[in-house]
């Protein structure tokens, strides 16, 4: 196999030769989960353990909303949004929410 003149080892062509392109291994996020779960090797138990922990964290907030406004603010905050506007932007939400009924 022939790679792009400043290309690397781990890139493979465009296409080959015949213009057809290659086959390539994709998945999508969940199939990214289900690929890290089935790996067991103890370098990879921390992001199983982190996978699980956001896992965990999702299901209470579908058990309790107020979880997620609450990372919400804490992102926004994190992100320099000024205090005012976070405060007024669950409204915002809620507004577009009975629209979207």
């Amino acid at each position: 196999m022939s790679y792009p003149k400043g290309g690397d080892k781990l890139s493979p062509p465009l296409h080959r030769d015949g213009g057809r392109y290659p086959a390539a291994h994709c998945a999508n996020t969940e199939g990214l989960f289900r690929i890290i779960q089935s790996i067991t090797s103890p370098k990879v138990e921390p992001l199983q353990a982190l996978a699980c922990q956001g896992g965990k964290e999702r299901l209470d907030e579908i058990e309790n909303p107020e979880l997620a406004m609450g990372r919400m603010q804490d992102l926004y905050e994190k992100k320099g949004y000024p205090k005012e506007w976070i405060d007024k932007a669950p409204a915002r939400y809620r507004g577009t929410a009975r629209l979207d009924r």
